[in-house]
């Protein structure tokens, strides 16, 4: 696995996790308990931020290179 493809990956597993705290903060309001805005402000502030501004920029590169030598989209 190339370096990018392994950062990637590590990067995805981050927001992954990411992703998981923001549910388990709006399980909470759901419930009616009292989520944390401040989480929930910097998991959007991070994904908004960083995966936009550095890591869909790298798949943008990894899916032109992937098109470029014939490879299938679908099939990654």
């Amino acid at each position: 696995m190339s370096s990018v493809m392994r950062l990637l990956k590590i990067e995805h597993n981050r927001m992954r996790k990411l992703f998981a705290i923001l549910q388990e903060q709006l399980s909470r309001i759901e419930s009616g308990e009292r989520g944390d805005f401040d989480i929930i402000d910097a998991v959007f502030s991070y994904c908004e931020s960083y995966a936009e501004r550095c890591h869909h920029p790298k798949e943008n590169i990894v899916y032109r290179q992937l098109l470029a030598s014939g490879g299938d989209a679908d099939g990654v």
